[in-house]
């Protein structure tokens, strides 16, 4: 890492911020880092990244949600353990960096035209991600920069142009601007970066090969699970037959109802349920307008008029699934045998017949 006056830049000031896409000293596909000595800084950035969720000092009520406007741009563990490995060399690879830098500066200064980006003083080591130097076509006898370029590349150099001027950079969302046919270095829109690294697309490509064989799975499971549950006094699977031919059951949601079992609350029962190895959930605890970016309006978007008020809506039915009724079985607890199906229902019937015996 590049140092001023031997401190390592990103620790100079409140926050420091490093890339990890794939052109970059340490790269593992997308992605980046916020580094800080502020605690209650880092917080905010860990949930700003964890869809504006309680971290530590950032502090909401237990399972309220969102408190702040957040994303999900959070780094996956194989990008993560990727980085780690990296990280063991960075250190020998920047000593090494500096070390063909300054010998490369030794031999660029003699040459008439060209003349290596200088480092301030201060600057007591260089990360050297990129090696930029100026070039003067008159020394060249007129040769254009482009056509230059192309002769170094010729020559087995790795080289760009670099950036462009920035009214140049605007284009797609999410290829930083860029458009399809234009240079890296393009961007002919407003932009960011929220590109699929090429470990997911490869993960992704090949769980397609099982797709269609899993979504038949669900739906047979989700069908069977059904003919179960409705015959299960409390227990109400949710409505098919609106035209859906085929349902690849993300999530297998059922309808509670704690009356018939001796009122026991639904977040209880979740747990029991989930104690007896059925992979479930009590699903999302509160509607989406009860979040607290939406109730306190820290929804900083220009697109949301300043009278919209949040604390003024009310769903009933809405309500009473996230408060009362919804329960969820996880999706890939329907990839499972028909026989899980049985133990699933058997366990529902477990659970009622021992708060009833209460």
């Amino acid at each position: 890492m590049a140092e001023v006056n031997h401190k390592k830049v990103g620790t100079i000031g409140n926050a420091g911020c490093f890339s990890f896409q794939n052109s970059k000293n340490l790269a593992i596909g997308e992605g980046g880092a916020v580094v800080s000595d502020d605690v209650e800084f880092m917080d905010r950035c860990y949930s700003y990244h964890n869809y504006g969720n309680p971290y530590g000092t950032l502090i909401g009520a237990a399972g309220a949600g969102t408190v702040i406007p957040g994303t999900k741009l959070r780094i996956t563990e194989y990008q993560a353990a990727i980085g780690l490995a990296q990280l063991k060399r960075l250190d020998e690879q920047t000593t090494t960096r500096n070390e063909n830098a300054q010998y490369l500066i030794s031999k660029l200064k003699n040459i008439p035209g060209i003349m290596p980006a200088k480092l301030y003083d201060c600057v007591t080591r260089a990360a050297y991600h990129l090696f930029p130097f100026r070039y003067k076509k008159e020394e060249f006898k007129g040769m254009s920069r482009k056509l230059f370029l192309s002769s170094l590349n010729a020559e087995g150099i790795s080289c760009s142009s670099g950036y462009q001027t920035l009214n140049t950079m605007m284009n797609s969302l999410r290829n930083v601007g860029r458009v399809k046919g234009g240079q890296w270095y393009e961007h002919h829109y407003a932009g960011c970066n929220y590109r699929m690294t090429q470990l997911q697309a490869v993960l992704l490509s090949n769980q397609l090969k099982n797709l269609q064989k899993q979504i038949e799975r669900r739906q047979e499971n989700g069908t069977y699970l059904n003919s179960l549950l409705e015959e299960i006094d409390g227990i109400e699977p949710l409505t098919r037959g609106l035209g859906e031919t085929l349902h690849p059951y993300h999530i297998y949601i059922f309808k509670y109802d704690k009356t018939k079992f001796n009122g026991l609350s639904k977040a209880k029962f979740a747990e029991m349920l989930a104690a007896e190895g059925v992979p479930c959930f009590m699903g999302y605890p509160q509607p989406l307008y009860k979040q607290p970016v939406f109730q306190k309006k820290n929804f900083m978007c220009y697109a949301i008029p300043e009278e919209v008020d949040y604390t003024k809506v009310k769903c009933p039915v809405t309500e009473k699934a996230c408060y009362e009724e919804a329960v969820w079985i996880m999706q890939h607890a329907m990839l499972g045998p028909k026989e899980d199906m049985d133990k699933f229902a058997e366990a529902i019937l477990k659970i009622q017949t021992a708060v009833k015996e209460k």
